[in-house]
């Protein structure tokens, strides 16, 4: 038997000599020019054709690559998120004071490269920090001289020169707001730059822009009123770069606002054609798209995240992730949960996943007790505790919560210490989901049907008690009506002042004295006052005939109107 030693010595010699035989290869485009001169010298056209082939093809690539870095490069990160990552870390309660410390290092020198000097009077509050002085004051003079400047820029443009010129100097000034951390003056100056923008590409990175804003503050009414305005914008001409922009951006906010699902397929659509590098890493693109998309289907997840190129390649440099991956996809639940424990710090602590961590972490292994229980009919809680790494109490009370909760379709025998699984149909699943939808709604109808029931109810009730109220009003009005025009016959003879007066003469009643009463031989006489007179005899109310020579304010007319329907007596 060989020593161990001379093992180790011979394995260092092996590896030592291929290192050394790796080192003198030649490179790329020698050796293929020795495999040209080998199977090609039958025609000398031919090679020299796939030289220039395969030289082309490798200066495509380096130009690409060179175009891409350039490209992150230009990119300015304006409102640079990690500064909001750095306030939510020290804001965070858990986090460790030694790390603070270095944070607050980073936060403090972005501050004072970016000449933050609002954002360093909001920042100190919320953190309840002491301000410096010196440096608020040096930052202060700092934004107004640069602020200064702008203005000067914008007169001057729009005094001498053209609309692009004027729009260019507002939108610099509109950055620089928003660079500095003056959030309200920044977007009041980003709307009047997009007011004054003609093409719809430029008008697209202006509410980027806002969009950026929003994220940093977690703006949600800013947010979601700027997404429904870049959607009208792209479907009038967007082109194709921001629409690839557009769902970065998008899958970014829905992880924000835990949708998880659409998060994952707008950043699985991202990530081919990812360039929003200003709004995070390429990197914490592929974090977040792992992330989302474990809680999709098994087969999807096969497809395009553990199949996928581009993840692959990232995923070489963040193990972790990859462990938490494959973990999963290769049903090692004892590794998964390793994982999930330190995903869910690593999320407790992000920005935008820390307000969804415990719920992720629950449906993770909700999904991670299907998958298990899935491909049986029964396991005992000893085996899944063995599986899972973890007690077959813990695990009795896991399955508990999610079988009560609906997440599991299982039964738990107590007795026997034994899980059995229910095989759930597809089809039965989604029949008893729609009955649940169809009672669900079936009582919201009849609710809104008694609702409106005993509304009309009430109303007729009121329209009732309105119409009582209105026919009691009239009665009274009659009555008052009746009293008020009611005399009672009375001895003419009593009146002092009583004359008797002929039908002849009341035409010359005018003329006569004002008289309390006056008799017509011996018959009966109305008693009238306006427009209304009644009879002394029936107490009938009549209407004043039309003949009337004029309105008095009380007249007495003949029992005998078929002999005469004018006046006969004025009462004074």
């Amino acid at each position: 038997m060989i020593s161990k030693k001379c093992a180790e010595c011979n394995n260092k010699e092996r590896l030592q000599a291929a290192v050394e035989g790796f080192n003198q290869r030649k490179p790329l485009c020698l050796f293929l020019r020795t495999t040209v001169v080998l199977y090609s010298s039958t025609s000398l056209v031919l090679k020299q054709i796939f030289k220039l082939f395969v030289l082309s093809l490798l200066f495509s690539m380096s130009f690409v690559t060179v175009l891409e870095e350039s490209q992150k490069a230009e990119i300015v990160i304006n409102p640079d998120l990690n500064i909001a990552q750095y306030q939510f870390l020290l804001c965070h309660t858990e986090y460790d004071p030694k790390k603070k410390i270095e944070v607050k290092e980073k936060l403090m020198e972005a501050i004072t490269k970016n000449e933050m000097g609002k954002y360093y009077e909001y920042v100190s509050k919320v953190l309840g920090i002491p301000v410096n002085k010196e440096l608020m004051e040096r930052l202060t003079k700092q934004n107004k001289e640069k602020l200064e400047k702008f203005e000067a820029d914008i007169i001057d443009a729009e005094k001498s020169q053209g609309e692009s010129e004027v729009r260019d100097a507002w939108l610099k000034k509109a950055e620089y707001l928003s660079q500095i951390g003056d959030r309200d003056a920044s977007l009041k100056a980003l709307s009047y730059t997009y007011d004054r923008t003609v093409g719809v590409g430029k008008q697209i990175d202006i509410i980027f822009h806002q969009i950026r804003i929003g994220f940093f503050y977690m703006n949600h009414t800013l947010i979601k009123e700027k997404f429904q305005e870049v959607h009208k914008l792209i479907e009038q001409g967007g082109d194709w770069d921001r629409k690839n922009r557009l769902k970065a951006y998008e899958g970014y906010y829905a992880l924000a606002v835990r949708d998880f699902k659409k998060a994952a397929s707008l950043l699985l659509d991202a990530v081919c054609t990812f360039t929003s590098y200003e709004l995070i890493t390429y990197e914490t693109l592929v974090f977040y798209t792992v992330v989302a998309a474990m809680l999709g289907n098994r087969n999807e997840l096969r497809d395009k995240v553990v199949n996928s190129a581009e993840i692959r390649e990232q995923l070489y440099s963040q193990q972790d992730l990859r462990r938490y991956l494959h973990s999963l996809y290769e049903c090692d639940y004892a590794g998964f949960f390793s994982c999930l424990a330190d995903l869910e710090t690593r999320m407790k602590f992000d920005r935008i996943l820390a307000p969804h961590y415990t719920h992720y972490c629950r449906m993770m292994r909700a999904k991670a007790y299907q998958q298990l229980l899935s491909s049986y009919r029964s396991l005992t809680l000893r085996y899944m505790g063995e599986a899972f790494g973890v007690s077959p109490q813990f695990m009795d009370k896991e399955l508990h919560y999610f079988i009560s909760s609906g997440h599991l379709t299982c039964k738990i025998d107590r007795v026997r210490g034994v899980v059995e699984t229910n095989q759930v149909n597809s089809r039965n699943v989604q029949y008893a989901a729609l009955i649940r939808d169809g009672d669900v709604l079936l009582n919201r109808i009849q609710k809104l049907s008694r609702n409106r029931i005993s509304k009309l109810k009430s109303t007729v009730k009121l329209l009732l008690v309105l119409s009582g109220w209105i026919y009691t009003a009239a009665a009274l009005l009659f009555a008052y009506s009746a009293v008020a025009f009611t005399i009672e016959p009375m001895n003419l003879a009593s009146l002092g002042t009583a004359r008797t007066v002929s039908p002849e003469q009341i035409d010359s009643a005018d003329s006569l004295n004002p008289i309390s009463c006056a008799q017509i031989d011996e018959t009966d006489f109305w008693l009238c006052k306006g427009p209304q007179f009644m009879d002394s005899r029936t107490g009938m109310l009549h209407r004043m005939p039309q003949t009337a020579k004029r309105k008095p304010s009380m007249l007495a007319y003949s029992s005998r109107p078929h002999e005469t329907d004018r006046p006969i007596i004025r009462l004074g």
